[in-house]
């Protein structure tokens, strides 16, 4: 069965003021280090002014597990320092994206990401960015709201 979005073209998702994560993880220690990731910006003062954000540059098998090239970026109220393996970018953008938002199972959400892809490719698009997520209700969820989950993935503009 197909599932059906709406996707939107030339959309842009820009933040100042951005924590960023990113490191290669065992699926099973994703949570651990996020959690790890939030408590240290707790500690430096920043306080979480936007989304979660999240997205997996590459997968790779080794020795029979999965371990995911992943980063999460979290808008902070200030700019602040942060040491490696953090680290904190002024500004992000994703420009000339695709987006679509997606309502329900966090566990179908790749139902959506193959709408994306299928979209790219019926439209002889080319994709210059992973696909980035927004937890757009990050903090309800925790109250057992359904996630929305909006995603983007920039296309490179020039017709040739």
């Amino acid at each position: 069965m197909k599932f059906e979005l709406v996707i939107e073209e030339g959309k842009n998702l820009e933040y100042k003021n951005v924590a960023s994560f990113r490191e290669k993880l065992n699926v099973s220690e994703i949570h651990n280090r996020v959690i790890q990731f939030m408590q240290n910006l707790k500690n430096r003062g920043a306080v979480k002014s936007g989304p979660m954000i999240s997205t997996t540059h590459g997968v790779d098998r080794i020795e029979g597990s999965e371990f995911l090239d992943i980063e999460f970026l979290v808008p902070v109220s200030h700019p602040i320092e942060l040491q490696s393996p953090y680290q904190f970018k002024q500004k992000f953008l994703l420009h000339n994206a695709l987006y679509t938002r997606y309502v329900g199972d966090p566990l179908r959400v790749e139902n959506a990401y193959n709408e994306l892809l299928d979209y790219i490719n019926k439209n002889k698009l080319n994709q210059i960015s992973t696909v980035y997520s927004v937890n757009v209700n990050d903090m309800e969820i925790e109250s057992g709201a359904s996630p929305i989950i909006d995603l983007y993935v920039s296309i490179n503009p020039n017709i040739v």
